[in-house]
């Protein structure tokens, strides 16, 4: 009877211990999805012949100390025995917390309490069991209370995990933007994506993740970049620079200087044009930004245009405006020259204002064997003939008159334009009538004369 007694205690101690060993790997990653999330902190850990206490923190993420226990720490007392850690967050981690379990026969027992719930398994404090952990704080005391039946050969368990999380710092320099600049935090085995986005007229110049470059990222405009089951701290850099593929011309105004008289009506736009390369004209965009012109009275006075493209590039033109007094204004004039053209004699010429009519004068020239026939604007005839008596609109320019000439058949006397009648003319019809009687007359004096003096002798 005694040996079966025996053989059933052994079989139960086998089969406790079955049982341990089987839920002892489930109990350490019970308390995240990833399963290599955390590493037991072995120098740390406490185990009794009735009770363990196992550490465990997020693999990079920071460390562990004891920082108090009651110092009979080889038996972890019932009621008595406590064991308070710290954690301390590594470089680019982020505290998040303890986690904890309380396993007996398989049961998580969560935080136990005794003394009619007076006393926790987990305290903020060794110094203190009547607080439950806040569930922030670095600090933390497993605190073992009485008796809930564990035994050498069926222990109580209790797992610390401390949690950490990553960080990503962000930084982009002058010339552009990136989502969630400086330090972000990131669960642990989560994504972040970044937004890169240069500002205009510049492009990505670089972005660094971890030290190392991003190989298409150089030269483009905006860029998306994803960390993916981020397990440790990153770092993205980005640096932005100005398109070397934009060159954008200076516009031009065309805007020249101008006079005008006292009293004159000024527009300032009149006859002012601007365009650039880029955007074409840019007549709409000029900006008069001084303009001191006074037509009231006579002066020197500026204009000052500006004109900016769609690129920002800008120029201006100053323009010189001269007010003159009306009576400093002088009227252009000209002069006709009248021209012989191969005869004898002088005539004055005519001086007018250009625009102004004159009227062409008589023939004052003679000459030898010919007559006169008008006026031309070319010594050969060729250009515009005008007569004696006709009305000439002065241009910008002198004008010479040439007098044209038509010879005489037999005749090598000198002779004018009044020399000769001419056909249908009768102011000097009477004069001839006249010559040719008395010629007549003196003629026929003569013959009776030299018949008297023969018949005399």
């Amino acid at each position: 009877m005694k040996e079966k007694k025996k053989t059933k205690r052994v079989l139960s101690c086998l089969l406790a211990s079955v049982l341990m060993l089987s839920i002892t790997p489930q109990i350490i990653f019970a308390n995240s999805n990833i399963s290599d999330r955390y590493k037991e902190a072995n120098s740390v850990q406490a185990i009794v012949n009735d009770a363990e206490v196992h550490v465990y923190v997020t693999q990079k993420g920071g460390t562990v100390e004891l920082t108090g226990s009651n110092k009979v720490e080889t038996t972890f007392p019932q009621g008595s025995g406590y064991r308070e850690y710290k954690a301390i967050p590594a470089d680019g981690w982020i505290w998040k917390g303890w986690t904890y379990e309380q396993f007996y026969r398989g049961n998580d027992l969560g935080n136990r309490t005794d003394f009619g719930g007076k006393r926790y398994s987990f305290s903020n404090s060794g110094s203190d069991w009547k607080s439950a952990y806040n569930g922030t704080g670095q600090t933390i005391s497993v605190n073992r209370l009485f008796t809930t039946g564990e035994t050498i050969g069926n222990k109580i368990t209790y797992n610390l995990y401390a949690n950490f999380n990553p960080t990503i710092n962000a930084t982009a320099k002058e010339g552009g933007t990136i989502t969630d600049s400086g330090v972000t935090e990131v669960e642990y085995g989560g994504n972040k994506t970044y937004t890169i986005a240069a500002e205009t007229g510049k492009e990505i110049a670089s972005v660094l993740v971890d030290g190392q470059a991003i190989s298409d990222a150089a030269g483009k405009d905006s860029l998306s970049y994803d960390f993916k089951n981020v397990r440790e701290p990153h770092t993205i850099n980005v640096a932005f620079v100005k398109k070397a593929s934009v060159i954008n011309q200076i516009p031009v105004i065309n805007a020249e200087d101008k006079t005008i008289t006292v009293g004159d009506t000024f527009d300032p736009m009149k006859d002012v044009t601007a365009s650039d390369k880029e955007n074409g004209d840019l007549t709409t965009e000029i900006k008069i930004i001084s303009n001191n012109v006074d037509t009231s009275k006579a002066g020197t006075y500026t204009v000052i245009y500006k004109v900016t493209d769609n690129n920002g590039a800008s120029t201006t033109k100053t323009i010189t405006v001269t007010v003159k007094d009306k009576e400093d204004v002088t009227e252009c004039q000209v002069i006709v020259f009248y021209d012989a053209n191969g005869g004898t004699g002088t005539m004055e010429p005519i001086t007018g204002d250009v625009g102004s009519k004159i009227v062409i004068e008589q023939n004052g020239f003679a000459r030898s064997g010919y007559t006169f026939t008008g006026w031309n604007t070319q010594a050969d005839g060729k250009g515009t003939a005008y007569k004696a008596g006709d009305s000439f609109t002065l241009t910008d320019k002198d004008t010479v008159l040439y007098a044209q000439w038509g010879k005489n058949s037999g005749s090598a006397g000198t002779d004018k334009s009044t020399t000769l009648p001419q056909t249908g003319d009768n102011s000097n019809l009477a004069f001839w009538i006249v010559l040719l009687l008395v010629s007549g007359s003196a003629a026929i004096g003569t013959a009776v004369v030299s018949k008297k003096k023969k018949y005399n002798r």
